[in-house]
C-alpha cells in the first residue's frame, strides 16, 4: 500500500542542511498492509490495544524503538536514514485530508567535516537555526535543551510553524556520533495533536543508540 505523507519545511529544510531549500516535499511512501484480525468474542478494546507491541528497528548506523501503532515507511530518497509514522491516528480531521498528513518522525545524518567553521555539535545546530528562520517564515523556537542520550550528547529543540494554513509543532533532536556524524530527528505533528505526542516523541528520543554501542 501506498501513503502519501506531508513531510513540513522544517523537516525538507533538516534534510537539504545549510540549502535554500524551503519548499514543502510531497513524498510517496511504501508500507506494508497492516493485519486486519477480527476481534475475538468477549475480547475488550483494552486487550485489542495490548496487541500492539513495540518495533526495534536495527539499521546499519543506529537503532530505535518505535511505540505501539507506529510504522516504518521506505521512500525512494535515500538521504532519509529512516521514517515511520503513527499508523494508528485518527486522520479523520480536516486539515488531515487535505494536507495527507500523518503525525511522523524522519532521521538523516551529516557530516561536520563538510563545513569548515562547524566543528562542534553546538555550532551546526545554530547555523541549522539560521537555515530554519530563512527557509521558514515565522518559526518560534520554543526550548532548546542539551541531553544525554545512551551516553552521547543531543541537543533538543521545541519549535513552531505555519504552513499550508496550518500550525504545526516540531521536536528537533540533533545527536553527536563518532567520526564528526551528526545525526538529525525531526518528530512532526500538528500543534493540537502536541500534548498527546510530546511524551512519545521523548520515549522514541531515549531509545536512539548508536551502532558502535549496540
Amino acid at each position: 500500500m501506498k501513503i502519501k505523507i506531508f513531510i513540513v519545511a522544517i523537516t525538507v529544510t533538516v534534510l537539504f542542511v545549510l540549502s535554500a531549500a524551503g519548499v514543502l516535499l510531497y513524498q510517496n511512501l511504501n508500507k506494508s498492509e497492516i493485519k486486519k484480525e477480527l476481534p475475538v468474542i468477549g475480547e475488550s478494546p483494552t486487550d485489542r490495544e495490548e496487541i500492539l507491541k513495540e518495533t526495534r528497528l536495527l539499521k546499519d548506523e543506529f537503532e530505535i524503538t518505535l511505540p505501539p501503532g507506529w510504522q516504518e515507511a521506505t521512500s525512494a530518497n535515500a538521504n532519509f536514514l529512516l521514517l515511520a509514522f503513527d499508523a494508528q491516528e485518527d486522520i479523520s480531521g480536516g486539515n488531515f485530508q487535505k494536507l495527507d498528513f500523518r503525525t511522523n518522525l524522519s532521521i538523516k545524518s551529516d557530516d561536520l567535516s563538510r563545513y569548515s567553521s562547524l566543528d562542534t555539535l553546538e555550532k551546526y545546530v545554530e547555523s541549522m537555526k539560521v537555515s530554519l528562520i530563512q527557509s521558514v517564515p515565522g518559526i518560534n523556537f520554543i526550548r532548546e535543551e542539551q541531553k544525554i542520550i545512551n551516553g552521547v550528547q543531543a541537543i533538543f529543540i521545541e519549535c513552531s510553524s505555519r504552513q499550508e494554513e496550518a500550525d504545526f509543532k516540531t521536536l528537533l533532536v540533533f545527536v553527536q556520533g563518532g567520526n564528526d556524524i551528526i545525526y538529525a530527528i525531526s518528530f512532526n505533528t500538528f500543534q493540537s495533536s502536541w500534548a498527546d505526542y510530546q511524551d512519545v516523541f521523548e520515549q522514541i528520543s531515549r531509545s536512539f543508540k548508536l551502532r558502535y554501542d549496540i
